[in-house]
């Protein structure tokens, strides 16, 4: 390992990150996202309306999906959830449903329009599913949803630099 190498699971983040902010200020999409963040652990932020705030949820082993060698491949599920946070106007007439229903439309356009091989995210995992919405409530009111996205990969039993197919 040289210094300085990014882990498998930190590449992916950064490809599902990088994938996402061009929904800023763009002209492509129907949602006009104000920001795509990570946040750091320690960070005060700002809920803001049309805001995407990527974090990690789970990451979890797939025993069924390792391969055997020399050394050993080990198979990892990492969900990341997309909050996509939306503060509607009182005074304009669009449902609230039909601003979250295009906001993850066009998230999930975003992740997935790269090309038919998006779910690889650049070679370095084997699969990605879009998990079920959920509801995101602040302080009894509604605030938006969660978007999250599973991904399966692979690396190397003793060096989790190492992309394994």
């Amino acid at each position: 390992m040289s210094i300085g190498q990014t882990t498998v699971v930190e590449s992916i983040a950064e490809t599902l990150y990088l994938r996402l902010t061009p929904m800023v200020n763009n002209t492509i999409y129907n949602t006009k996202v104000r920001e795509v963040i990570r946040p750091r652990r320690l960070e005060d932020r700002t809920i803001k309306d049309r805001q995407i705030v990527m974090t990690d949820a789970s990451h979890d082993r797939v025993p069924e999906l390792d391969h055997e060698g020399n050394p050993p491949a080990q198979a990892w599920r990492i969900t990341f959830n997309l909050y996509l946070h939306v503060q509607n106007d009182e005074s304009k007439c669009e449902p609230i449903d039909k601003v979250i229903h295009t906001f993850a439309a066009d998230v999930k356009k975003a992740v997935c329009a790269v090309d038919s091989r998006w779910h690889t995210f650049g070679d370095k995992a084997i699969d990605a599913t879009w998990q079920s919405m959920e509801a995101i409530q602040a302080d009894g009111s509604f605030d938006g949803v969660n978007l999250p996205i599973s991904i399966t990969y692979r690396v190397s039993e003793n060096d989790p630099y190492q992309v394994r197919s």
